[in-house]
């Protein structure tokens, strides 16, 4: 799923920035980014089980 790839991308580039301190920690980005990716799973496994 290219949703899960892309979101994943945005998950490395965000802990790139941390890491070298170009921003804070952000416990709130970190919670949306966690809220997508169950999102996603879920629609993923929505749609398997509708196909198989």
């Amino acid at each position: 799923m290219i949703a899960l790839a892309s979101l994943a991308e945005l998950e490395t580039q965000y802990l790139i920035t941390v890491r070298l301190k170009f921003i804070e920690s952000r416990e709130d980005m970190e919670k949306m980014m966690l809220e997508v990716k169950k999102m996603l799973l879920g629609f993923r496994n929505y749609v398997a089980s509708k196909s198989g």
